[in-house]
């Protein structure tokens, strides 16, 4: 009887501990303005549609990007400066949300567009081509607003430098 009931116990502990730290992980991450951006059409230089983005601009911002997000707005998006122009490379691990990474170079065309990427994926999602900054929208956000391959981007930083 007391070897159950120290059995219950040590299993009634141990779940427990698993559920509080299950909750921590489950904690969203608040959405954070950073600047707006633009997506400006290439034929027209007519803007699309405008976003407001949260900057990933350290290395440790970069590498988290769009991880353990449950939602993103249909206007919020996360903008990716890197201090040189060449093919990128970005993974979904530990990204619950389908989104449209947008690859641009260093003169703010759009280059390519990687749409409806799978969540949760440690495939490579590849640029194909040089690019300085990427844009990470919903899924279908591309599709829904007409973005394309050399359309560029313009934005603003509400960050002071």
């Amino acid at each position: 009887m007391k070897v159950t009931f120290l059995f219950l116990t040590a299993v009634f502990l141990t779940f427990n501990a698993c559920q509080t730290k299950k909750s921590s992980q489950d904690k969203e991450i608040p959405f954070t303005k950073h600047g707006e951006l633009a997506f400006i059409k290439n034929n027209t230089s007519d803007t699309i549609t405008t976003i407001d983005f949260e900057l990933a601009g350290t290395e440790r911002k970069r590498d988290l990007g769009l991880m353990y997000r449950h939602s993103l707005k249909t206007n919020h998006g996360m903008l990716f400066p890197f201090e040189n122009e060449q093919p990128r490379s970005f993974w979904m691990r530990n990204t619950f949300l389908s989104l449209d990474i947008i690859y641009v170079d260093a003169n703010f065309h759009i280059v390519s567009i990687s749409d409806n990427t799978e969540p949760m994926s440690d495939l490579p999602v590849l640029s194909n081509v040089p690019a300085q900054y990427v844009v990470e929208v919903n899924a279908g956000f591309c599709l829904n607003n007409g973005i394309k391959p050399g359309d560029a981007i313009s934005y603003t930083s509400c960050i002071p430098k």
